[in-house]
């Protein structure tokens, strides 16, 4: 037998698990495409197989196949290579087994983990999107539609490190978004929604004893990639560096930010007596979420455990 013919048609049969809906032209087109990424980045697709083929993560490469292609195009920084993409992704799903390996299956099922329940909102950790990380919090309003949504990953084998890849806000199809987010707001305490994603984010990075957290620039967004030409490029909104500033955030480089575990906080004497009252109010309930979100997290959490 030709080993070479039987590694293009277990590049086939791989294609097959990872586009199942699709269909005609599209789907022969996509087979080719992921058939020449396995032809010329043989070395990192078979890192990837061997990770998923584990126990573990059958959950993940059962509702997620297209798995399997994130470190073969951009992923999370358009600077990544092949080769640290893998690494990354590897890194990040190992972090999860020792973490949470009971939640695994819950999280990387269609509509993920309920990681904090609110009367007007709820926020929900699941899959990340194709490209920009492979772990994401999802702010939902009351009748479960989309608000935002982070998307992240986690990597270092001794010291975790969060790569924030993307943060969207409400699609066109979010029926009254302005006023939702301007109930929220005000609920909140004056938090914004998209402030209130990143806080819960930041949670989870303390909680987790992550060490730097770095947030991902206009021009180092995976969608600054040439292949994306003319098509995905102009979806990105957000003016990531107005965002990550606001956080506290420094720029390192052209692509990254590094952000603080513990964003800034007011001096509440500093301000006037209504703000006053309104950011005390907010910092305590920031306090509150916090706590709750780690008393969801300590059942599941094997280092805890052991």
């Amino acid at each position: 037998m030709n080993p070479r013919i039987d590694y293009l048609k277990s590049l086939s049969t791989l294609a097959a698990e990872i586009y199942p809906d699709i269909r005609g032209v599209k789907k022969l087109r996509y087979n080719a495409r992921f058939c020449l990424w396995g032809i010329l980045m043989p070395d990192t697709l078979a890192r990837i197989q061997d990770l998923l083929n584990q126990p573990s993560f059958h959950p993940v490469r059962q509702h997620y196949p297209r798995t399997l292609e994130k470190p073969l195009k951009p992923y999370v920084c358009v600077k990544w290579s092949p080769q640290e993409r893998a690494q990354r992704l590897i890194e990040h799903f190992a972090f999860l087994e020792k973490r949470h390996t009971q939640l695994l299956p819950l999280i990387y099922r269609h509509q993920g983990w309920s990681l904090f329940q609110h009367e007007l909102f709820s926020i929900q950790l699941c899959h990340g999107p194709e490209r920009e990380g492979s772990l994401a919090l999802v702010l939902l309003s009351q009748d479960h539609q989309p608000l935002f949504t982070l998307a992240f990953n986690i990597s270092g084998r001794n010291k975790p490190v969060i790569h924030i890849g993307a943060l969207q806000g409400p699609g066109p199809n979010v029926e009254n978004r302005q006023e939702i987010i301007r109930q929220l707001t005000h609920q909140l305490h004056g938090l914004r929604p998209k402030a209130l994603i990143m806080e819960v984010l930041l949670i989870l990075a303390r909680y987790w004893s992550v060490e730097k957290v770095y947030g991902v620039t206009n021009e180092g967004h995976v969608y600054q990639a040439l292949r994306y030409i003319g098509s995905k490029r102009s979806s990105v909104r957000f003016q990531y560096s107005e965002l990550w500033q606001e956080m506290g955030g420094e720029a390192i480089n052209p692509y990254w930010y590094s952000l603080p575990t513990h964003p800034p906080r007011k001096d509440p004497l500093s301000l006037s007596k209504t703000k006053r009252r309104l950011y005390t109010k907010r910092y305590a309930w920031l306090t509150e979420l916090e706590q709750s979100i780690q008393a969801n997290l300590l059942p599941w959490d094997g280092e805890i455990r052991q």
